[in-house]
């Protein structure tokens, strides 16, 4: 039972928001279990979603992350190509890598498994709306939050984000507080981002003074620290509140002509 133990860890970890620490914990408690029945394939596929988040959140990152949750993800579908969290898995990695075709091809994978879970669908919400069709974005979002009773806070993003990008800064805040979790600092981002849009200064500055505490060098290395929120218009757009919030970003040398 060890691996199912370790996978319903992991279960536990992504309904209430997940934390360094335990993050820590469940992919050391998954590694074990997969050395010793490396057949196991949920526990392949969940040890490729805490590799994926050694990139998305920062949480004990080690080197080469979205290539160990690859091969994390494809064995997992090796032993089970129905597995829905595994093609979720790829799905998020190939839109941190910017393969936003290969992104959508196993996005809607993961939905034809499964087209009524929760979870799958409110992973997928913000990756699909980011991909560049916000509609059915929010709309797999609000779906999620609607059958879960309890919904994880995080499910909120898609709907958050698609009002900010809107410029619809309350209704953005409104959502920001159901999104809340304290200690994880893109919390802290989406309320400096509104607070600077709107002009509430002190607002935004106790946020800036909380994100810092969290990611001190979070200025110099913003877009690289924001994967969830993709790489185009809509990160730039946060990049210009959290500016107008106080923060002294760099121009992104990409974009440079």
């Amino acid at each position: 039972m060890d691996g199912y133990q370790c996978v319903l860890g992991v279960h536990a970890y992504y309904a209430v928001g997940g934390t360094p620490r335990k993050h820590h914990e469940l992919r050391e408690c998954l590694e074990r279990a997969l050395e010793i029945d490396p057949s196991y394939a949920h526990g392949w596929a969940w040890l490729s979603a805490l590799y994926r988040d050694e990139h998305g959140s920062g949480f004990n990152p080690r080197p080469r992350s979205l290539d160990r949750a690859e091969k994390a993800a494809k064995r997992a579908i090796e032993l089970d190509q129905r597995n829905q969290e595994a093609h979720l898995g790829l799905a998020h990695i190939y839109f941190f890598r910017k393969a936003l075709k290969a992104a959508s091809v196993q996005a809607e994978r993961a939905i034809a498994l499964n087209p009524d879970s929760p979870d799958l669908l409110a992973s997928l919400s913000h990756t699909i709306a980011l991909n560049g069709d916000w509609a059915r974005g929010v709309a797999l979002a609000e779906k999620a939050i609607m059958l879960t009773p309890d919904p994880p806070r995080w499910m909120h993003w898609a709907p958050l984000w698609n009002h900010y990008r809107k410029r619809e800064y309350d209704d953005a805040l409104a959502r920001t507080h159901k999104a809340s979790m304290p200690g994880f600092y893109y919390t802290n981002v989406n309320f400096a981002m509104i607070y600077g849009q709107m002009g509430r200064t002190e607002d935004a500055k106790v946020e800036i003074d909380k994100l810092l505490a969290l990611v001190p060098a979070f200025p110099k290395n913003a877009r690289g620290l924001l994967p969830w929120m993709g790489s185009g218009e809509f990160l730039e757009d946060v990049i210009d509140g959290l500016r107008k919030a106080g923060l002294d970003i760099p121009d992104d040398p990409t974009s440079a002509s």
